[in-house]
């Protein structure tokens, strides 16, 4: 008989137990995890209470406990008695619950756990109570699929009716892996709004349009209503039917669509396809409204267009007046990127009111009629007639800077006489 088969014959234990020490000639039937770690004799006295100063003894056993545990796989080279004793050990584990502490260490560590060996319903809400406590989501998402497997329905959801921020974590991962468990959960739950704002996100995905009609009717005689919602469910659904196709865009991406085929010169709101009408249905803002149309109108190299875009008529005066929502910087700097032209570099930057600050920006973009106006109304004489020398003669940009050199130079004689006879 070996010594295993002789151990568990051993007429001395009188009671399930796996550790290997006599206590007055009896088997200990401590558990693991009330169990002492053997320390040998030989062991310095000091070395030992300096340890215990470091760290308690609760720890430390939590410690020597956790390190037996994590490895699946029996060491290379272990005597049969310590192989014996491992494998006791991890069986204890299965059979007898550990501490909630030592258990909420390794989930929150993210290690492998058996929550297998929580029986009684009391231990299970337990232990998610106390894991909730630390707000690890992947912890109690492990604890919460455990507790579904092993409770009863009644059981299961009365726990996440009582902690609804548990709940929120299990019906995100309902979301993703059984949505229509989703769905009976909410609605169980009482949380219909939450319910129908699931089926309506989902519906949009697949741009179910009739689907989507008939969800939005029961939302809108449906308890509890937010009338905002509607009105953006509304214009999604407006979207999806206006596309006529299984693309699912923001009002901003078919806006961009709009630009491409409107005609700027006639702003009717009655057309779908009006960026107008867009812009008005579904709140886009007016920087927006201009950027998108700026790049839409600049890639398709229709730069006439911009004028409709950014030239308004004011009701108080009866024309036409530049007005752009967003920096002006940004915009001439976007149209140089797209290739602009230099007529319409040189529109962008006559609207720039600070002379200083449109010089720089007409030498970045190499746009000389600018780069001339700039430096007449600073008045910088020298730098107009360096800028002269470096164009070529015969250009439009040669005869404008020489005109406007003649230009300052007489207004300059003009008013040094005004000084004079004075």
């Amino acid at each position: 008989m070996d010594s295993a088969e002789a151990y568990w014959n051993c007429s001395s234990s009188n009671a399930f137990s796996f550790d290997d020490d006599d206590v007055d000639g009896k088997r200990s039937s401590k558990y693991l995890f009330d169990d002492d770690i053997p320390v040998p004799q030989e062991q310095n006295q000091e070395t030992n209470s300096n340890i215990h100063d470091i760290i308690s003894d609760e720890d430390l056993k939590m410690i020597l406990d956790e390190q037996s545990l994590d490895s699946y796989t029996v060491p290379k080279g272990i005597s049969p008695e310590d192989e014996l004793k491992l494998l006791r050990r991890r069986l204890q584990y299965v059979l007898h619950s550990p501490s909630i502490r030592f258990t909420l260490h390794k989930l929150m560590l993210g290690k492998k756990c058996l929550l297998e060996a929580y029986k009684s319903l009391e231990d299970k809400e337990r232990l998610l109570v106390n894991l909730i406590e630390t707000r690890n989501g992947d912890g109690i998402l492990a604890v919460l699929i455990f507790l579904s497997k092993t409770l009863n329905e009644r059981q299961f959801n009365r726990i996440l009716l009582t902690h609804p921020d548990a709940c929120d974590i299990y019906v995100n991962f309902l979301i993703e892996m059984k949505y229509s468990k989703a769905i009976e959960l909410l609605t169980m739950m009482g949380r219909s709004h939450d319910s129908s704002m699931l089926q309506i996100k989902t519906e949009l995905a697949k741009n179910n349009r009739q689907k989507l009609r008939q969800l939005l009717n029961e939302y809108v005689n449906s308890p509890g209503v937010i009338p905002i919602y509607c009105q953006i469910l509304n214009n999604a659904i407006s979207l999806s039917e206006l596309l006529e196709s299984q693309d699912n865009l923001s009002p901003v991406e078919v806006l961009y669509k709009a630009c491409s085929r409107h005609s700027w010169k006639d702003q009717n709101l009655s057309d779908p396809w009006s960026p107008y009408k867009l812009m008005n249905e579904h709140q886009i803002s007016p920087i927006q409204f201009e950027w998108v149309g700026l790049n839409e109108r600049a890639r398709a190299k229709a730069f006439m267009d911009l004028e409709g875009i950014f030239e308004k008529t004011s009701f108080l005066v009866k024309q036409k007046q530049f007005h752009i929502s967003f920096n002006l910087e940004l915009a001439i700097l976007r149209l140089l990127l797209l290739e602009a032209p230099q007529a319409v570099l040189y529109l962008f930057l006559s609207k720039v009111t600070n002379n200083s600050r449109k010089l720089a920006l007409a030498r970045q973009v190499k746009c000389n009629k600018a780069v001339v106006d700039s430096l007449v109304a600073l008045k910088e004489l020298p730098e107009l007639e360096k800028l002269k020398l470096s164009l070529s003669e015969g250009t439009e940009d040669f005869f404008y800077c020489e005109q406007s050199i003649k230009n300052l130079g007489t207004k300059k004689w003009t008013n040094s006489n005004l000084k004079l006879l004075k």
